[in-house]
């Protein structure tokens, strides 16, 4: 379970959709006192999830993808990706942090 994972009192998004119900660790949550904030991102155009479709979209055209990404960062700089991702004026569309 992702909870496990969560640092005491940290904010925690999770996001997505599911077609059975997550097993879901409620004790975690309570003993590290996790704020959870839940998303539907996808939704089911059709036949085929928007998300699968999405994907074939941008490998269909890989320069999509490359302009999307407008800052990387390595991982010890990760503050400045968190700051470059809230600020829209520095023109971001996509951070990514490299490991």
């Amino acid at each position: 379970m992702p909870c496990a994972r969560c640092a005491r009192a940290a904010p925690s998004s999770f996001s997505g959709s599911f077609s059975t119900q997550p097993p879901f660790d409620a004790l975690s949550l309570l003993l590290k006192e996790v704020r959870v904030v839940g998303s539907l991102t996808y939704g089911h155009g059709g036949h085929r999830a928007d998300f699968t479709l999405a994907l074939q979209m941008l490998s269909a055209n890989i320069a999509v993808v490359k302009d999307l990404v407008t800052h990387r960062f390595k991982l010890e700089n990760i503050g400045e990706a968190f700051q470059a991702a809230a600020n829209k004026k520095q023109g971001a569309i996509k951070v990514i942090v490299i490991p």
